[in-house]
């Protein structure tokens, strides 16, 4: 009986050894899966940066179009009206392409966000 109970307790000591390994293994698992949402977060707003930019060059076009125009209107040059509607459908549509853009980053951003906040209360 004595022999018989101590075996038993090594194998109940093993049993939750290995359990503490698997428990560890887990833990590893959980901070690799953490470091790579911050990677993705990094690069969401590293991709939000970008946008900006382009929403800022997206202006600078506008006002050189609009500049573009006065002094053309101003000389009377006689180019169409057409054209300068054509240009500034343009730089309107660009305008849209660029906010869509950055609109589609941040609701990306609002959902990794929401992502790593469920993974930190599992």
């Amino acid at each position: 009986g004595y022999f018989a109970s101590l075996r038993g307790c090594f194998a109940s000591l093993r049993g939750c050894f290995a359990s503490l390994r698997g428990c560890f293994a887990s833990l590893r698992g959980c901070f690799a899966s953490l470091r790579g949402c911050f990677a993705s977060l990094r690069g969401c707003f590293a991709s939000l940066r970008g946008c900006f930019a382009s929403l800022r060059g997206c202006f600078a076009s506008l006002r050189g179009c609009f500049a573009s125009l006065c002094g053309r209107f101003v000389s009377l040059c006689g180019c169409s009206v057409s054209f300068w509607l054509f240009c500034i459908f343009l730089v309107v549509l660009r305008l849209f392409l660029v906010v869509s853009a950055c609109l589609s980053v941040v609701v990306t951003h609002q959902l990794l966000i929401k992502q790593i906040l469920l993974n930190m209360n599992k």
